[in-house]
């Protein structure tokens, strides 16, 4: 379960952008994210950053490198900044290698925020492929672009996942998910 607090309202950008927000960790795909970026240097598509890291410096010098102008380092953001950013965004990209969950892509959805995250566990299980966002093969930094591309282009099936979203992320509320951990353990007594 995850704690939603009431929280401002921020509009969206004005130009197509896109976030990465976990532990700036090799793990964590920002690479991937980055050479996506690469690839769609040429859009008018906005990458951010949030986060701090071991990979932070190796990241920086990817992006200064390749002379993305596209991609905005935040460093470490606050709890504020980060709902902030998740409602600016238009896209939000989780290319991580692994994670338990995914609870970054329910806080994401729960926003209204459509997330592509790599098809690994954790990830697979907190976004619904097609409904909720879109997955794409683990490293596959090409796919990612493709996928970013159309979700960023089609503003209809955007819209689409973004209603989906709401009404997947609010089922993950902590009094929600207490009541049916609280049914199964009367059940199974």
């Amino acid at each position: 379960g995850i704690t939603f607090l009431k929280i401002k309202k921020f509009p969206k950008t004005k130009h197509p952008s896109v976030l990465f927000l976990n532990r700036i960790k090799k793990y964590k795909g920002i690479d991937i994210f980055l050479k996506a970026a690469k690839e769609l240097k040429n859009e008018r598509i906005e990458f951010f950053v949030a986060g701090s890291g071991d990979y932070l410096m190796e990241s920086k010098k990817f992006a200064k490198k390749n002379k993305l102008t596209n991609v905005v380092f935040f460093g470490r953001v606050s709890e504020k900044k980060k709902w902030e950013l998740m409602q600016r965004v238009w896209v939000f990209v989780n290319p991580s290698f692994k994670e338990g969950w995914g609870i970054v892509n329910i806080e994401a959805n729960y926003l209204g925020l459509p997330v592509i995250g790599s098809n690994v566990g954790g990830i697979k299980d907190s976004v619904i492929n097609g409904k909720t966002g879109l997955l794409f093969d683990y490293g596959n930094y090409k796919e990612l672009a493709q996928k970013i591309k159309l979700l960023i282009n089609n503003k209809n099936l955007r819209e689409r996942m973004q209603k989906n979203t709401k009404i997947w992320g609010n089922k993950f509320d902590w009094d929600t998910k207490a009541e049916e951990y609280l049914k199964i353990i009367k059940f199974n007594k």
